[in-house]
C-alpha cells in the first residue's frame, strides 16, 4: 500500500541514504552519470562528473560530441571552458547566481527549514519499479521532481524543470 504522507516518504528516503546526521557530515561528493536533456530538437544524453565540496564549491565536466565543457565555482567566482575551446571564461552572472544558490545536500534534507515546498505528485511506474513522485519547489522557484523507489526509498531519478522550459533528467 503506497504511503500518502510526504514527510514519512522523505524521512524513509533520508534513512535509506544513511540518515540525516550522516548526510550532514559529508564534506565532499563525486557524482557520475548521464544528464538527459529533452529539448524541442530532441533528446541529448551527456556523460558528466560533478565534484562538490562544502561550502559551495564545485567542478563539473560534461562530455559532448564536440568536446568537454568544464564549469568550476569556488564559492565566489565561476569559470567555464566550452567544448572545443581552450580558453577559460568567466561564468555568466546568471549561471553564477544559480551556483550561489546551490545547496550541497539533497534538497529533501531539511527542506522545511530551507523554505522548500515538497508535495506528493503521484505514484508512478519507473523502469526499476514503482516510485513516489515528489514535487520540490525551492524558495528561489526551482522545480524538481524526485522519483523515490517505493521499496528501497532510494532516489531513482530527479527531473529539473529549467527556466527555458526544458527538462534535465538526472
Amino acid at each position: 500500500v503506497p504511503l500518502n504522507d510526504v514527510d514519512e516518504i522523505v524521512q524513509k528516503h533520508l534513512i535509506a541514504c544513511g540518515g540525516a546526521d550522516k548526510l550532514r557530515a559529508i564534506h565532499s561528493s563525486r557524482v557520475t552519470g548521464q544528464l538527459v536533456m529533452k529539448m524541442e530538437s530532441g533528446t541529448i544524453c551527456v556523460p558528466h562528473v560533478i565534484e562538490s565540496k562544502r561550502t559551495n564549491k564545485s567542478r563539473a565536466e560534461y562530455t559532448f560530441p564536440k568536446g568537454t565543457m568544464i564549469r568550476a565555482f569556488d564559492g565566489n567566482t565561476g569559470w567555464v571552458i566550452n567544448p572545443g575551446e581552450q580558453k577559460v571564461e568567466q561564468m555568466p552572472e546568471a549561471e553564477r547566481e544559480t551556483l550561489d544558490r546551490f545547496i550541497f545536500d539533497t534538497s529533501l534534507l531539511d527542506y522545511e527549514k530551507r523554505g522548500n515546498k515538497v508535495s506528493l505528485a503521484g505514484f508512478v511506474e519507473m523502469p526499476s519499479g514503482p516510485a513516489y513522485k515528489l514535487l520540490d519547489i525551492s524558495i528561489h522557484g526551482e522545480t524538481n521532481y524526485h522519483y523515490i523507489d517505493a521499496d528501497s526509498f532510494l532516489a531513482v531519478q530527479c527531473d529539473t524543470l529549467n527556466a527555458d522550459g526544458s527538462i534535465s533528467e538526472d
